[in-house]
């Protein structure tokens, strides 16, 4: 079997040997992939800027093709070149990255908390997948015209 990386949105998905991952953390698997990148691939991961080491977080993504691929969800084409998406921190919505772990039957490992460093031990092992996700969060009301918000809402 094997751990299995995917970073939604950079089409990026890879399986670890378990012993490519030293220990049982997020961070050790983002680690395992940019040595083992896959073949074809190479793979990247940015931090955000914080001196404070528990709140160091991923903040970007990378993944260089050499090939086209075809994307393994939508099975749409893709030409090789370099895919780069990082969270934004300003605005309203504003992206962070957030990620998930699955356990080998499929099902989602609880954190210790909802705000759990990448660098927390997870106890992630031979079967288990982590998966990273770009989501949106609004910092406060959605600034739509009414007229638009009615159209979009039915409200």
């Amino acid at each position: 079997m094997t751990i299995k990386l995917r970073i939604v949105g950079i089409f990026y998905s890879v399986a670890l040997e378990p012993l490519q991952v030293k220990g049982g953390s997020v961070e050790a698997v983002l680690n395992a992939a940019v040595s083992n990148p896959g073949p074809g691939k190479k793979f990247h991961y940015t931090l955000n800027d914080s001196s404070i080491s528990e709140y160091k977080s991923v903040s970007s993504f990378t993944a260089k093709y050499d090939n086209p691929f075809t994307s393994s969800v939508s099975e749409m084409d893709y030409p090789a070149g370099e895919y780069f998406l990082p969270e934004n921190l300003i605005g309203n919505p504003y992206t962070v990255w957030q990620y998930y772990v699955l356990d080998e039957n499929g099902k989602r490992v609880p954190l210790p908390s909802p705000t759990a460093p990448y660098t927390t031990d997870l106890g992630i092992k031979d079967g288990y997948s982590v998966i990273w996700r770009l989501v949106s969060i609004l910092s406060g009301p959605t600034s739509l015209p009414p007229s638009k918000r009615r159209l979009m809402t039915g409200i």
